[in-house]
């Protein structure tokens, strides 16, 4: 549909630019030529991600910081090291807004959550609330912990599920990781596992990050409203508000109740009068948004990238069983210990970061980059999908090659920023390496894993903030001889 517009918007372009008295002046700039109405949208039609798009500018019009118009919107995009350096050192407080986008005003509270409030007071408070209650060091191993845990509960399942070691198993990667992470995180931001709602949350967090990625033809060009883009976004927030208030509403009637004495994410907002239910549910969206489908995405493709290198996967398990043995599982005290394991979710991230394109930041004064006038209110775009893969950063920079990490100073600096960088860079990075770490450790560690079938994993992406599989990964598994006992156990 997107595209149908795009192409009738062209030619009306087209036939206006024909006759505009400035086509020579336009077709002589150094950038590619800017269309009535559209602006630079026609450049996009051909390629169904954005990301992809416009690496393919970048690479025709040269690495320089590209000043583009999509339809009403002034956009920068940048994907240079050098450029991306400049944005978040020396003009980094002049990039720390976002810019009101559709997503953020019907999916986000009208732009309160963490991810999407503009840099002040709000922001800054609860940045500093997450900082102190849910990412300190103290809280990152109480997560740990509790991830632990329900990943025993998940091994156990899958070991009986196979019959308890007799034979290869089907397994969905996707759903097994999704359950495995979820209920960890309803466990810490609520204080128990997910009950009946997993399976509508699951669906709505998707379709929100799916309507997070579109390149919306209402948000570019406002008077396509009929399209209904704006409507189906409050629709889904309507359903999840509601969901929200369920368990803020469940939390209270707890800690009403004699002998509620778990202390939550949700208790420790709840303790504090200034937080009201809006910024209450905004905190736990972005927690589960952003902590569930970003970290199992990685965890899907760094197993589809395993089960296309089995040797990388038999050098995985070599080094588990080298530190950790067979008498125990993995645990979070180890991982600094498994450079491998680490590696490998490094070079997962370069090749497919949780979200190619970082989340939108906004100037709000003007400046300049990379020789390039960029005015105030201008959205600046950082293409880490076509960083990472930069010849002139990377060796062989399509390859799947963990090893590169074993360099020293390997990924430090600006050529590799999968969770972003600067003032707004994700505060979650380090839980998000741990929970991937610990998972992908533990499941190599206890079953052998291997394709279904000869050919290799499609590696086709599908249309999303953070990028998926286009499809499901599933994979066969059984337990390894050495853990049955360890699993039977458990």
């Amino acid at each position: 549909m997107f595209q149908a517009v795009l192409w009738g918007l062209l030619i009306f372009s087209l036939s206006l630019l024909v006759f505009s008295s400035k086509f020579s002046h336009v077709a002589a700039y150094r950038y590619p030529v800017r269309l009535p109405v559209v602006g630079h949208l026609y450049l996009l039609i051909r390629h169904r991600y954005l990301h992809h798009a416009l690496a393919c500018l970048n690479d025709r019009y040269g690495p320089s910081p590209l000043l583009l118009y999509f339809g009403s919107r002034r956009t920068l995009v940048v994907s240079s090291s050098a450029a991306v350096r400049q944005c978040f050192t020396y003009l980094d407080l002049n990039f720390t807004n976002r810019p009101m986008l559709l997503p953020g005003i019907h999916l986000n509270y009208n732009c309160t959550t963490m991810i999407t409030l503009p840099y002040g007071p709000e922001w800054i408070n609860l940045r500093r609330f997450a900082a102190l209650h849910i990412f300190s060091p103290a809280h990152l191993q109480a997560f740990s912990q509790l991830l632990s845990n329900r990943l025993c509960v998940h091994l156990r399942s899958l070991f009986r599920s196979g019959g308890e070691g007799e034979g290869f198993q089907q397994v969905d990667w996707r759903w097994r990781m999704k359950e495995v992470v979820l209920d960890s995180l309803m466990e810490m931001i609520i204080g128990r596992r997910q009950k009946g709602e997993g399976n509508e949350l699951v669906r709505m967090i998707d379709e929100a990050f799916q309507m997070s990625a579109v390149v919306s033809p209402e948000e570019l060009l406002p008077w396509l409203s009929w399209m209904g883009t704006r409507r189906q976004m409050q629709r889904l927030q309507k359903e999840l508000d509601a969901q929200l208030q369920g368990m803020v509403d469940e939390k209270r009637g707890e800690r009403a109740a004699e002998g509620d004495r778990k202390q939550s994410m949700m208790d420790t907002m709840l303790d504090n009068p200034h937080y009201t239910d809006t910024t209450i549910k905004a905190m736990v969206q972005t927690m589960l948004l952003a902590g569930t489908d970003t970290t199992t995405t990685t965890l899907e493709w760094a197993m589809a990238l395993l089960l296309n290198h089995p040797h990388l996967l038999q050098k995985l398990h070599g080094e588990i069983e080298a530190h950790v043995g067979h008498g125990r599982l993995v645990d979070p005290s180890d991982l600094p210990s498994l450079r491998c394991v680490t590696n490998v979710i490094k070079e997962t991230l370069r090749l497919y970061p949780p979200g190619p394109l970082l989340v939108p930041r906004e100037s709000v004064a003007d400046c300049e980059v990379g020789g390039v006038a960029v005015p105030r209110g201008t959205m600046l775009i950082v293409n880490a999908h076509k960083l990472h893969r930069d010849p002139e950063l990377w060796e062989e920079p399509m390859q799947f090659k963990p090893e590169r990490f074993e360099r020293e100073g390997e990924g430090k600096g600006y050529k590799y920023v999968p969770f972003g960088c600067g003032r707004r860079r994700c505060p979650g990075e380090a839980m998000a390496l741990s929970s991937i770490g610990l998972v992908l450790a533990s499941l190599v560690q206890c079953f052998e894993w291997k394709r279904i079938g000869e050919e290799e994993v499609d590696l086709t992406e599908e249309p999303g903030f953070s990028v998926p599989l286009a499809t499901p990964l599933l994979a066969l598994c059984k337990p390894r001889d050495a853990m049955v006992d360890l699993l039977a156990q458990l």
